[in-house]
Parts: structure tokens; C-alpha cells; sequence
């Protein structure tokens, strides 16, 4: 369970507003996606990787500002000293994650299957452009791509009620609730059906957090969720790829 680290120093409360604002910021990004304004962007590839880039980014100034300024690293559910101890504890995290990121992906394609027969359908055009077309893709998908988003979103999104809780002592659950809506927004690019899924999705991750108090269980669930995601997708019918522009391929 999540605890107070009891720190309500101004680093952390500084901190705590400068991860909601900027969750915020890249969760209007993907509303403007949306609009189409980043129509022109590049392949989905291209996309992808300039969001690695950010991500990694974004992770490097986290760890640099709570460095600098002394923050506690338990504010963001990470424990440095008894994963340096004996990194084998890892091990039971890891796999909670991962099962746990199975039923992530069983309850998302419900909710989203239930969205779609309202009439708001997922952009399939991003669905068929995601999926690699190539061995290195594939590689680059599950070895690069989908940990340092794992990593960087999850540290961002539920590094948020860590820090909030921490040096405001407001209830985590009101902090899962408003990180949750902007995660769902963060995917509206995808579509709504998508966006709506993904919130309460990222809803429940929050809560996963809140539960175990560490940050690497909703990790390894954010990263079995969407590996299980593009392995669903490359097993539909090749027909699905048909409407997709050679320069996405």
C-alpha cells in the first residue's frame, strides 16, 4: 500500500505540480493529434520513436531533479537501496505486473469492443500503421520502444500521486482518478473508443500503484498490456493493412 512518505517539503510539492503539468501538457498533445494538426508528422514509426526520445528525456530530468533537490525516491515508489540489496526481490513485482498486464489488455478490448458498438470506432488507420513490418521492428518494438514508454509514462503518470499525496497528503485516489482522465486523453489521437478504454486502464494502474506502493508492478503491466496489444494486432487478417499508405508501412 502506498504511504505517506511524510515529506512535504517544497521540492516535492514542486514536484508533485510540475509531473501533473506536465501529464497535462502531453495529454493536450494527443487531443491535437485528434484534430489532425500533426497530420504531416511522419510515419508512425517516426512518431514513435520521437516519443521515446521525449520519454527518456522526461525520465532523465526526474531522477536529476530528485536527486538534486533530495527527494525521497519512495515518493515515487521506487526503492533503490533494497533493489541494490537483493535485486531478486524484483522478481515477484515483475511477475505480478505481467499477469496483471494480461487482464489489463482483456479489460481494455472489452471496454473498447463496448465504446466501438456505441458508434465512436478506433482509428484503425494507427492500429494498422503500428504494427511492425519487419524482424528489427519487432525488436525495436519490444526491446526499445515499448519499455522506455512503459518506463517513462508509468514513472510520469503515477510518479504524479506519489508526489502529490506526498507533499499534500490529499487522498492518492483522487490523484488516480484525475491522472487516469489524463492518460485516457493522452490516446485520443487513437480515437475515442481508444481514449476511453485507455483512461480506465490507466485508472487501474493507478490503483495498482497505490496498492503496492511501488512503481514497478504497474510498469511490467503497462508492458505486457501493450505487447499483448501489438501481438493481437498482427494476428488479424492481412486484409486489415490493405488501406494503409506504402510510406507507413
Amino acid at each position: 500500500m502506498l504511504e505517506s512518505v511524510g515529506d512535504p517539503s517544497l521540492p516535492t510539492r514542486l514536484l508533485g505540480l510540475l509531473l501533473f503539468g506536465v501529464a497535462a501538457a502531453l495529454s493536450a498533445r494527443g487531443h491535437r493529434r485528434l484534430q489532425g494538426l500533426d497530420a504531416n508528422e511522419g510515419s508512425h514509426v517516426k512518431r514513435r520513436r520521437k516519443w521515446v526520445a521525449l520519454t527518456l528525456l522526461l525520465t532523465v530530468a526526474l531522477f536529476g531533479y530528485i536527486r538534486l533537490f533530495d527527494v525521497p525516491y519512495a515518493v515515487v515508489g521506487i526503492y533503490p537501496r533494497s533493489m541494490a540489496a537483493n535485486p531478486l526481490l524484483l522478481v515477484p513485482d515483475l511477475f505480478l505486473g505481467t499477469f496483471l498486464g494480461f487482464g489489463l489488455y482483456v479489460i481494455g478490448s472489452g471496454l473498447g469492443v463496448i465504446v466501438s458498438r456505441l458508434g465512436d470506432e478506433p482509428d484503425r488507420t494507427q492500429l494498422r500503421a503500428s504494427v511492425p513490418r519487419s524482424s528489427t521492428g519487432w525488436i525495436e518494438l519490444f526491446v526499445v520502444s515499448i519499455p522506455a514508454i512503459a518506463v517513462a509514462e508509468e514513472l510520469l503518470f503515477r510518479s504524479t500521486i506519489g508526489a502529490l499525496y506526498a507533499g499534500y497528503g490529499v487522498s492518492p485516489w483522487i490523484f488516480v482518478v484525475l491522472t487516469s482522465v489524463l492518460f485516457g486523453f493522452n490516446h485520443l489521437y487513437e480515437g475515442g473508443a481508444v481514449a476511453v478504454s485507455n483512461g480506465i486502464v490507466g485508472g487501474m494502474l493507478g490503483a495498482i500503484f497505490v496498492l503496492t506502493g511501488n512503481v514497478i508492478v504497474p510498469i511490467a503491466a503497462h508492458y505486457a498490456n501493450s505487447a499483448t496489444l501489438y501481438l493481437a494486432i498482427y494476428q488479424q487478417p492481412e486484409e486489415l493493412f490493405d488501406e494503409v499508405p506504402p510510406s507507413l508501412r
